[in-house]
């Protein structure tokens, strides 16, 4: 199992086994691979998966990129409509 290995020696077992998959060419042989993997290391298919594609790096973070639609306003701007909002007495929407 992989939870009683320290973080490099984790790191470099998930390291080996993602060039290794990725070097794998069709669906079979990944499957096949990917189930060994699994039951060689305790992880859930899912999560395994995602980690020897390059989705996950494995760390237990995820990845904090912004998602969604971006902001309409600059710090600026949001930092200006606070202002107004707490000097207002912070209405509600729809009061």
């Amino acid at each position: 199992m992989l939870k009683n290995l320290t973080g490099m020696t984790r790191n470099e077992i998930i390291q080996k086994a993602r060039e290794k998959y990725v070097r794998l060419k069709g669906k079979a042989e990944r499957s096949h691979f990917l189930s060994f993997f699994c039951e060689q290391t305790g992880i859930k298919r899912k999560y395994a998966q995602k980690l020897l594609s390059g989705k996950r790096d494995g760390s237990g973070k995820g990845r904090h990129e912004q998602q969604g639609r971006p902001s309409k306003y600059t710090p600026e701007d949001a930092e200006i409509i606070r202002t107004i909002w707490l000097r207002s007495g912070q209405p509600c929407p729809g009061d």
